[in-house]
């Protein structure tokens, strides 16, 4: 295969990959609050307290959890995408680096 193949073969293989993480990997298909389980109790509580006695003091809680369930989960999202990243990489090193002449006949 010729090095321009290669990487047009690259180029279609982490377009689809990353279009379909992008269309059919959704999470959370029912939004963040209900469905991430870190503090999930004290958040729903929250924001039961805001939705039945609006106050500033209410949204202040309820807007505080919601920052702490944020924060929580922006480290795996990093994570996530770093250990993709370091996957591609080594799969596009090494397919780069394979010469077909040294296999046996």
């Amino acid at each position: 295969m010729s090095r321009g193949f290669k990487i047009t073969l690259i180029v279609l293989a982490l377009t689809l990959e990353f279009s379909f993480l992008a269309l059919f990997l959704n999470p959370y298909p029912h939004g963040m609050m209900g469905d991430v389980s870190y503090r999930r109790a004290e958040r729903l509580g929250a924001f039961r307290d805001y939705i039945q006695h609006r106050s500033v003091e209410t949204k202040a809680a309820f807007d505080s959890e919601m920052s702490l369930m944020h924060r929580h989960e922006d480290w795996k999202m990093y994570a996530a995408l770093g250990l993709l990243v370091a996957i591609n990489g080594t799969v596009i090193y090494y397919f780069l680096r394979y010469d077909s002449s040294l296999t046996p006949r």
